[in-house]
C-alpha cells in the first residue's frame, strides 16, 4: 500500500485554457472537496426506501496563502477574484513527474477572497475556489 502525504501534494496554477503547470510554492494547506449532486427516485417496488441518483458533480478547491503582493500566485488569485476571471488550477496528490498522483485539471473561479488577521501569526489569505469548466481527471502515467 502506498501512502500519500500532504505535504508532497502540489497545486499547480496556470492561464484559464491550458492545464495549470506551475507550482503554487507559498500555498498552505490545501482541501479538495469533491460532491454529487442528487435526484430522488422513489418508487414503489423498492421496499419503502427511497431511492437515489448521482447528477451533477461539483469540485471545491479551498486553500491559505500568506498576503505577499510579489508572490506571482498571489497576485493571480488576487486577480482572478477581483476581476471575476477564472484561472487554471490542478490540484495533485504530488508531482506531475511521479507516477500514480492524480487530481481535477480545469478552470476555477475564485468565490472567497478573506483576509485573517491573527494577532500571533501572519496575515493571510484564505481562498475558495469552484469548477467551473472540468478539462478531465489527470492520473500520471509511469514514465512521464
Amino acid at each position: 500500500m502506498t501512502v500519500k502525504l500532504g505535504k508532497d501534494a502540489v497545486l499547480y496554477y496556470g492561464t484559464t485554457g491550458a492545464t495549470g503547470a506551475i507550482e503554487a510554492t507559498s500555498v498552505g494547506d490545501v482541501s479538495v472537496a469533491m460532491t454529487a449532486g442528487e435526484a430522488k427516485i422513489p418508487t414503489r417496488g423498492n421496499g419503502g426506501i427511497n431511492a437515489v441518483a448521482t447528477t451533477l458533480l461539483e469540485i471545491e478547491v479551498t486553500f491559505k496563502i500568506p498576503l505577499d503582493p510579489s508572490d506571482a500566485f498571489y497576485q493571480a488569485v488576487r486577480v482572478a477574484f477581483v476581476g471575476r476571471t477564472t484561472m487554471a488550477l490542478k490540484p495533485m496528490t504530488g508531482s506531475n513527474s511521479v507516477a500514480g498522483n492524480e487530481g481535477p485539471d480545469g478552470d476555477f473561479v475564485i468565490t472567497k477572497f478573506d483576509r485573517a488577521e491573527p494577532i500571533d501569526g501572519e496575515v493571510s489569505m484564505d481562498c475558495t475556489a469552484k469548477i467551473q469548466v472540468f478539462r478531465s481527471w489527470v492520473v500520471v502515467a509511469s514514465g512521464s
